[in-house]
């Protein structure tokens, strides 16, 4: 599902608004399933904005904004909320474990070192 964008300022408020309760707020469902689609969904409809209007420098923006590295601010929050869920995680299986890492970690995308990386501290 791409999320058409008629109004790119309203568009990258939602983001910022979404990004804002998932990664600074940290609620009990910051990290669900729908908060994740609806993040990605948000940030591929600002991106395709972005493309379509051919503006590269905002493209190459929002891709290197969207891949975490371990020195991100959210990569700590993500660590802290797999370590708080950890009970429930480790009981899963490896493929539903990924899952679970993708609705944490979404928006961003991250190398498989780094996804492995979260496995790990979920399987300790």
């Amino acid at each position: 599902m791409i999320f058409k964008v008629d109004d790119i300022w309203l568009a990258r408020s939602l983001h910022k608004l979404l990004h804002t309760l998932k990664f600074h707020v940290v609620e009990d469902d910051s990290f669900t399933s729908h908060s994740s689609q609806l993040s990605n969904i948000i940030l591929d409809g600002i991106i395709k904005y972005y493309i379509d209007s051919r503006n590269e420098e905002e493209v190459k923006m929002w891709q290197k904004w969207r891949v975490l590295g371990k020195d991100r601010m959210e990569f700590k929050v993500i660590v802290n909320q797999l370590k708080k869920e950890k009970g429930y995680i480790e009981k899963l299986k490896y493929d539903e474990k990924i899952e679970v890492l993708k609705d944490f970690y979404s928006p961003f995308k991250i190398s498989r070192e780094l996804e492995l990386e979260l496995l790990d501290i979920v399987s300790e």
